[in-house]
């Protein structure tokens, strides 16, 4: 079908040709081209008479009543889209691996939307690519189309982000973004689960549990173990641990040294995180686990913000020098940690613990006179059970030999 229309100077006879099947849109090309003529829309309809700009423009600026083009646009929007977008692509100083995503896509929309789109169909060529996404059910990868678009008009129209080909393309939104799973609860381990952990876990070696354990006692993060690395060091006898962290400047940080590291290969990321699922737990609650260590061995908040890297403790370090931070610091805060470790002190408090008695029933027990000494034996035993499953008592340990005080021995 062709478009024969009139119009007093100074535009003229207006014909173009448009699609056999489309009478709806050639109405509305009609209706278009009277409203501009109306409004004085003269440079838009010469344009169009030039055939430079597409007649659905002028469509769409009937039914949006679109502000004047600007003269310097028209240039822009005759030019072919995909080979505008790939000068685009090569002028910009992209990123290899970007530009040569980029490039893909490019050629990919080119494929679905045909060869001959001009920079004045590009929302329209993005709008049937969301459209053609939705479809497929694919979702990722439309964002980063919509940027380049908007980045590609941003730098070649007049007049930037105020341009209407801008906007257009901004109108378009992105999908919404999907629900993300709930955020792992912080579950750093108490000593007491940590033991039993360690001990029960037929499936950990000896060397994968000494490095569980070390993590837990210097607080390195999954990160700053496997790839950034860290070091020993001595200072006229004491020894600290220096942590090469590069996540920032507070991660590379000197800490208390608690025990050497373990002499065993280094176990990876994915066997840490499986083998600590089993306790319900993830590689970076070890080093949650540490600033539970180091609370309960009664080490200052500041010291410990510091020996973990947290940016708060950035301001500390500008008023310590290394070495007064090496004296001051890890020497009395290690024999802390060591001390604690040592003694097994349990940080639950006695309120979260059931009350369990050693004892099965201590009405029954009745007088203690009428025992014999293998009674005796039998529930100190239960109770030695009870501190080392309950109380945090690192050993087992066995009641086998009683001595009677109550003798004199000079009497013998």
């Amino acid at each position: 079908m062709i478009l024969d229309k009139t119009l007093p100077p100074p535009i003229g006879r207006i014909r173009l040709r448009i699609g056999s099947k489309d009478k709806e849109f050639l109405a509305e090309v009609r209706k278009a081209v009277q409203w501009a003529y109306e409004n004085g829309r003269w440079e838009e309809l010469k344009r169009l008479k030039e055939k430079k700009i597409h007649p659905a423009l002028i469509v769409k600026m009937r039914s949006t009543n679109a502000e004047i083009l600007d003269n310097e646009d028209f240039a822009l929007r005759e030019q072919n889209l995909w080979s505008s977008l790939g000068k685009f692509l090569h002028t910009n100083h992209y990123a290899d691996r970007t530009l040569s995503v980029y490039a893909a896509v490019v050629n990919r929309m080119q494929r679905h939307h045909g060869k001959d789109r001009n920079v004045n169909e590009i929302a329209r060529v993005l709008e049937r690519e969301k459209q053609r996404m939705d479809k497929e059910g694919i979702r990722n990868g439309f964002a980063s189309v919509r940027f380049l678009f908007m980045a590609f008009l941003r730098d070649n129209c007049a007049n930037g982000r105020d341009s209407s080909l801008y906007k257009e393309v901004l109108a378009i939104k992105n999908f919404p973004k999907a629900k993300t799973p709930p955020k792992t609860n912080k579950n750093p381990f108490h000593p007491l689960d940590l033991d039993r952990f360690l001990r029960t876990d037929t499936q950990l070696g000896d060397g994968f549990k000494a490095w569980i354990y070390w993590l837990c006692c210097h607080g390195l993060g999954p990160k700053e173990f496997l790839e950034d690395g860290f070091a020993v060091h001595a200072d006229r006898g004491f020894s600290y641990l220096q942590v090469f962290g590069q996540k920032r400047s507070t991660r590379n940080r000197i800490l208390p040294l608690v025990m050497t590291p373990p002499d065993s290969p280094k176990p990876s990321f994915y066997q840490m995180r499986y083998a600590l699922k089993r306790a319900d737990r993830s590689p970076y609650d070890l080093r949650r686990t540490y600033v539970q260590i180091c609370l309960a061995a009664g080490i200052a908040r500041t010291h410990i913000q510091t020996y973990v890297g947290h940016t708060i403790g950035l301001d500390v370090l500008s008023l310590y020098e290394r070495q007064d931070i090496i004296k001051n610091w890890l020497r009395p805060d290690t024999n802390r940690i060591q001390a604690y470790l040592k003694t097994s002190i349990d940080l639950a408090s006695d309120n979260d613990q059931a009350l369990i008695r050693p004892f099965a029933n201590w009405e029954s027990i009745g007088s203690l006179q009428d025992w014999k000494i293998a009674d005796i034996k039998s529930e100190l035993n239960k109770i030695l059970l009870f501190w080392h499953e309950k109380k945090g008592i690192r050993k087992l340990y066995q009641v086998e030999h009683l001595v009677d005080l109550s003798k004199d021995p000079d009497t013998d």
